[in-house]
């Protein structure tokens, strides 16, 4: 190649990197895996909303526990663990939160096997600051070697029912099961294979059903999400009431790979069900109608990506968690946000205030909502995206969310949409360049022992 060819191939190589790099406008994470732990006590005086946010573990951010205000500013924030995931606020202890955490263990601490992580029940005094540890179970963890072959072990969700029973969504033992803290003992316990099959959802037995929620209703029944089945469930004491299930596997219209679904009951316009249907970035309810589910309201915007969590609150708003996008949100009643805080890979957010899962939240169909889809004009300037910060999603919505969701989670926290389209408009541009001087030189490549290259 000349010098000339040299200099123009990498001068192209510059730009294509750097106008990636300069335009992202998608979900460039910032790396702050050096990050120390801060903890900034929460005053009892505070007169402002206060929300409650966890985030879990990813490339993409460090993993804490957060309390903010209305005005985004940062009241506590816990960092000790490898993840956070539920957070519920202990309705006769005031100012205190029970979340769930977990980590990974040294091989010295994990005993007869080579790997482990512990899943913690704690519980944080925001006036004091002090932090409790309730309960903790570590499991046996063997690193993914392949793709489908990834073993989740975390407990996503812990439901307080007194102040020794716990139920857990036991993700590791696809389970769900009543858990007393005091003795360590398990007291209930149904298992996701009495009822479903294991040649569905996700490689048995690494993450089959990937049990991410679990909720004790009022009327003593538990509800559950499992998220690789795309179901929805109710138990009783004797098992699972099929009449009740929402969704169905691969019924991907319904709901889609979801996440900490939200029960609203009779007595508050429903029974209702408002999800996170992650897949499908979108928020929807669904209302119990006649014996079946029925949907009921949903809420989508451009920018909406992966959201895991949904909570209807007191005053008809809902607080989305809004994960892949970067963000959390309150709707309003006529589906505007009217706040907004930054925050990386969030799980869960809980308004302090507003009960377990905001418990004082009515049905879409009590209220009225109005259902919002992607290309609906919203009179709101935090609603409205730039033509720039819109241009990576019509990118991404060529693909399956699925695909793009996945991509986006593994790769490293600084590569975005455009700088994953830069790498391989690179890898494009190397591949062309290498067939075009194989052809101008009229190289023949001959296989034999060993190989030739003639000109």
């Amino acid at each position: 190649m000349g010098g000339r060819t040299k200099a123009r191939f990498a001068l192209l190589i510059v730009l294509l990197l750097g106008s990636s790099t300069v335009a992202s406008g998608y979900v460039s994470y910032e790396s702050v895996s050096g990050e120390e732990s801060k903890t900034a006590t929460y005053s009892p005086n505070v007169s402002q909303e206060l929300t409650a946010i966890t985030v879990a573990d990813s490339p993409h951010a460090t993993a804490k526990f957060v309390v903010v205000g209305a005005d985004n500013t940062e009241y506590y924030k816990h960092t000790e663990h490898d993840s956070y995931w539920d957070v519920d606020p202990v309705s006769d202890k005031k100012s205190t939160l029970l979340f769930g955490a977990s980590e990974t263990l040294s091989p010295s601490e994990c005993k007869s096997v080579t790997s482990c992580r512990k899943n913690l029940i704690r519980t944080v005094n925001l006036t004091t600051g002090e932090v409790k540890t309730l309960y903790s179970r570590t499991y046996p963890w063997r690193p993914p070697r392949r793709i489908g072959r990834t073993e989740t072990v975390q407990w996503h969700d812990v439901d307080r029912v007194n102040e020794t029973h716990y139920l857990v969504a036991d993700i590791a033992r696809d389970n769900v099961h009543l858990l007393n803290i005091e003795t360590g003992t398990i007291v209930w316990k149904w298992r996701a294979e009495q009822s479903f099959p294991r040649n569905g959802g996700g490689a048995y037995p690494y993450d089959w059903t990937h049990i991410n929620d679990v909720e004790l209703l009022d009327d003593g029944r538990i509800m559950a999400s499992l998220r690789n089945q795309d179901q929805v469930v109710f138990l009783n004491r004797s098992g699972l009431e099929e009449s009740w299930t929402l969704g169905g596997e691969d019924e991907f219209e319904t709901i889609y790979e979801q996440h900490n679904p939200d029960y609203i009951p009779t007595k508050m316009g429903g029974p209702a069900v408002i999800v996170a249907d992650s897949e499908n970035n979108r928020i929807v309810e669904f209302q119990r109608s006649e014996g079946e589910w029925v949907e009921s309201w949903t809420w989508q915007d451009r920018t909406m990506s992966w959201p895991r969590d949904a909570d209807r609150l007191p005053n008809g708003n809902t607080l989305v968690t809004d994960t892949a996008a970067g963000r959390v949100i309150d709707l309003n009643t006529d589906g505007e946000i009217v706040w907004s805080y930054e925050i990386q890979m969030a799980y869960e957010a809980e308004r302090l205030g507003t009960g377990d899962e905001s418990a004082g939240g009515e049905s879409a169909a009590a209220l009225g909502l109005p259902s919002r889809e992607p290309g609906d004009v919203v009179d709101t300037e935090q609603a409205k995206p730039s033509l720039v910060s819109r241009i990576p999603g019509m990118i991404t919505s060529l693909f399956p969310n699925k695909l793009v969701h996945g991509v986006m989670f593994l790769l490293p926290g600084w590569v975005g949409v455009y700088e994953l389209l830069g790498a391989m408009l690179c890898v494009g541009s190397l591949f062309t360049w290498g067939i075009l001087e194989i052809r101008w030189r009229s190289v023949e490549i001959q296989f034999r022992n060993p190989i030739q290259f003639n000109r």
